[in-house]
């Protein structure tokens, strides 16, 4: 009997605090459209901060339960979590949008048509809005109204939708390997400032003047020996003040060319001829990266691009 309890109140303590996981959403959301948009933004001590609520919820959650009963929790305590859940992702929803507008990004979000480059934050961004009208959902519907019975399918929705948003943003975050690189990277570096936005204009000069990345042996070393930079130090502009790597950064101009050349229609060009124009060595390392970035294949876009006209 002690035994089997014990595993009941770790059940109903795991529970409870699962629940509680609706508020690392903000958060990482918050921190993931900073990754992208802030040129030096890396993963510090006091990014903490923003996980406060998210520790404060649990430790309310397992003492409601403790000290109190299973019902205080879910007919007292949870009404003040859901409330807060609700205003804290909506405040960081407002977050995330003065970084767009600050850095101009906003008519790319929500303006372009379906094979922007920007699909995947669009589409973070439908599923962080789902989230609130799910828990808003739950909120009145729980807590205010006490309709259980109605609530029941839209809170099973919400744990499914947010932990589906958390697990898509943590994955997303660990392979972007700028999200969690530390800013001590580049602490032993004698570049400057100045020298840094010096490195940044030629290199932008080279893409756009001389198209190099339409060469498909571009390397770091042919980028050093044109532009007389050592190769640390384009490497080290590239990833803060373009937030991407060599390889990124190359493919990103071809997938540009490229998506130039499809929606071209004078253009008759096969994939394949595109594909080796803009410095690909094969279709499929073509399509892997033309998916990586604008979220479809070259065929999708084009056949995208024929229905709108």
């Amino acid at each position: 009997m002690i035994g089997s309890a014990k595993i009941l109140w770790a059940y109903i303590i795991f529970s409870v605090s699962g629940n509680q996981i609706i508020f690392l959403v903000g958060p990482l959301f918050y921190f993931y459209i900073q990754s992208l948009y802030l040129k030096k933004f890396s993963i510090s001590k006091k990014y903490l901060l923003h996980l406060i609520l998210f520790v404060i919820a649990v430790i309310s959650s397992i003492l409601s339960v403790k000290y109190y009963s299973l019902d205080f929790y879910y007919n007292k305590t949870m009404f003040y979590l859901d409330l807060a859940a609700c205003v804290q992702i909506l405040v960081y929803f407002i977050l995330t949008i003065i970084i767009l507008k600050q850095n101009g990004k906003i008519k790319d979000i929500f303006s372009q048509p379906l094979y922007s480059k920007l699909t995947l934050p669009r589409l973070l961004y439908a599923g962080y809005i789902s989230l609130w009208f799910f828990e808003s959902a739950v909120f009145i519907g729980w807590d205010l109204m006490k309709s259980l019975g109605a609530c029941k399918d839209t809170a099973t929705l919400l744990y499914l939708i947010t932990f589906l948003f958390v697990n898509s943003i943590v994955f997303i975050g660990l392979n972007r390997s700028k999200l969690f690189s530390s800013a001590e990277k580049y602490e032993r570096s004698n570049l400057s400032e100045t020298g840094k936005k010096q490195i940044f204009q030629s290199i932008l000069q080279y893409m756009e003047n001389y198209q190099p990345y339409l060469d498909a042996d571009a390397s770091l070393e042919s980028f050093s020996k044109a532009l007389n930079i050592q190769p640390a130090h384009i490497s080290q502009v590239i990833n803060e003040m373009f937030n991407q790597n060599f390889r990124d950064i190359l493919n990103s101009y071809r997938i540009e060319k490229a998506k130039n050349l499809i929606l071209t229609e004078s253009h008759n060009n096969t994939i394949l001829r595109i594909a080796y124009e803009v410095g690909f060595n094969s279709k499929s390392t073509f399509n892997a990266a033309f998916k990586k970035h604008t979220g479809l294949t070259p065929k999708e876009l084009k056949n995208q691009f024929k229905v709108l006209q």
